[in-house]
């Protein structure tokens, strides 16, 4: 079966137990044993996980593992994303932030010619 339909149907499998309460203490478990019962690879959880955190569903903690995002679980509505539009935040990101790179750069070689000037 191709990678993506499996974690497709991970992150569908994963959205549901998180709303019926599956993970009372909030924790998921690690990656490794959700492979193992879901018998895919590890890439397809982390794929599945990736896509979680992305919405906002769950979070990563370092050294401590993968936790159910407490407001998630208040406030799912506010969650809910059509999907299309991810990603979209940081394509604009990207496009500022370059702007800004191209508008600092051009200042940098203003503020160089005039100290070149200045000490000639």
């Amino acid at each position: 079966m191709p990678e993506e339909v499996l974690y497709m149907k991970v992150l569908g499998d994963l959205k549901d137990r998180i709303y019926s309460g599956e993970f009372p203490n909030l924790k998921l478990p690690d990656e490794r044993s959700l492979a193992s019962s879901y018998e895919v690879s590890r890439s397809s959880i982390k794929r599945a996980l990736n896509v979680l955190a992305q919405q906002g569903i769950i979070f990563k903690k370092r050294g401590s593992g993968t936790f159910v995002n407490p407001l998630y679980l208040k406030n799912q509505s506010m969650f809910h994303s059509i999907g299309n539009n991810l990603g979209v935040s940081d394509s604009y990101r990207l496009t500022v932030n370059h702007r800004l790179s191209n508008c600092c750069r051009s200042r940098r070689n203003k503020l160089t010619k005039k100290r070149a000037w200045h000490y000639s």
